[in-house]
């Protein structure tokens, strides 16, 4: 049992990482598709005055053309004013140009950032977290795959440790894919650009994951761990102290609107709007209350969730000893399966009973909280905006909090 525990854990760990990869790459697509659209933006005002030059052009040649009267010494100060007022007009665009460009949009097309713009270099321990993150990875990456290797072709005459290790070559193979992963993207970003709050949640959570299936693994097994195992171990807690530090060290990515205006999400604010629904406060009923549904909601969550994964691994073992004719085992891993799959829906449906008092008891809380500061403002703000237009943006954002958190339980759930 603690060994397809292990397996599932090192393959939720590879999966978190393969997300992580895959974020950096629409990331990566998105800033390209805005670089392509602020080229054809900024390219419009020159086509726009060589299609004004070539109409002009044809214009006056077309005139030359049909007034065959026309002396060849006319021809040519038609020619000539045409070239003077094909420059005047190429002055009057650059002049414009160079009056209407900002100098953060020269320093962008020359590769270069205003004072505003420009990053504080690192100091410290971030200017060494790119190479430092990089070696260990390598070395990981290396360790990992040398040891699934030798854990799959080792015997018990040659190299016993590796024949005999408890966290064998499926799981390590996870781990190899995961630690592979997290290199590519961190080769991919190693200025550490891209590695926002996401990021670091999903390599902060892979690397923890993997860990914590293999310390249960260890802790579970009866038979003693080999060298193997105990150093295993300790590159996993390298990997996760790692992925912890890297993201408390290193910052967090510029993010800039359109106009140019640093956008910041205040968290604070955030975490406020979202906290009726992890820790609510006093309603109808008292906050303790309260609490406990809360609470009773994410471990039935929880709960669910990890027997939906186990069941189909007692499934997969009653299959097995039916085919063996094993016919008693069959019949013990089949009523764990129905039980633990019973199990799955009894906490799915308890947790759907239970959040609908939580999120009755949140919607309350954010309310009256929206209700409170919107008249606690002064009459001038009152006089000043339109409320309609305030109430009802209220009413949205409440509303959107509630799909939200009810989108966040159904995803755990299925």
């Amino acid at each position: 049992m603690a060994n397809e525990s292990a397996i599932v854990a090192a393959g939720v760990g590879a999966t978190f990482h393969l997300l992580r990869l895959v974020v950096d790459l629409v990331s990566v697509a998105s800033e390209t598709a805005k670089a392509n659209d602020s080229k054809i933006e900024s390219s419009k005002p020159g086509e726009d005055i060589n299609s004004t030059l070539q109409s002009t052009r044809r214009l006056s040649l077309s005139t030359r053309n049909m007034n065959g009267r026309l002396s060849m010494r006319w021809n040519n100060s038609v020619v000539n004013n045409e070239d003077r007022r094909r420059g005047s007009l190429l002055r009057r665009f650059s002049l414009a140009n160079r009056s209407s460009s900002s100098p953060n949009l020269n320093n962008d097309i020359e590769g270069q950032t205003t004072d505003d713009d420009a990053e504080e270099p690192k100091t410290g321990l971030e200017a060494y977290i790119p190479i430092i993150s990089t070696i260990i990875h390598l070395t990981l990456f290396a360790y990992f795959l040398s040891a699934t290797i030798l854990t799959s072709i080792s015997t018990q005459q040659s190299r016993p440790e590796f024949a005999n290790a408890i966290y064998d070559e499926i799981p390590l193979g996870c781990c190899t894919a995961a630690v592979f992963i997290g290199l590519v993207v961190d080769l991919r970003d190693y200025s550490r650009k891209r590695f926002g709050s996401f990021q670091r949640g999903l390599y902060s959570i892979s690397a923890l994951i993997l860990l914590l299936g293999c310390i249960v693994l260890l802790a579970f097994e009866n038979t003693t761990p080999t060298s193997v195992d105990i150093g295993t171990l300790v590159c996993l807690v390298v990997y996760a102290l790692l992925s912890i530090i890297e993201g408390r060290v290193c910052r967090y990515p510029k993010v800039t609107t359109k106009e140019g205006k640093k956008a910041k999400l205040n968290k604070r604010a955030l975490l406020t709007i979202l906290k009726p629904y992890f820790w609510p406060d006093k309603t109808a009923t008292s906050a303790t209350v309260n609490r406990i549904r809360a609470i009773s909601t994410w471990f039935c969550v929880a709960s669910s969730k990890a027997c939906s994964l186990t069941a189909p691994i007692f499934l997969g073992k009653a299959s097995t000893a039916l085919t063996r004719g094993d016919y008693e085992n069959a019949i013990r891993y089949a009523v764990f399966y129905s039980l633990i799959q019973l199990s799955a829906s009894t906490f799915k449906e308890c947790q759907s009973l239970v959040y609908l008092r939580v999120a009755q008891a949140a919607f309350v809380q954010l309310s009256e909280a929206s209700f409170n500061h919107l008249h606690s403002l002064s009459l001038d703000w009152h006089l000043r905006k339109k409320l309609g237009e305030v109430i009802r943006s209220m009413d949205r954002g409440i509303a959107a909090c509630d799909n939200l958190m009810k989108y966040v339980s159904r995803e755990w759930l299925y």
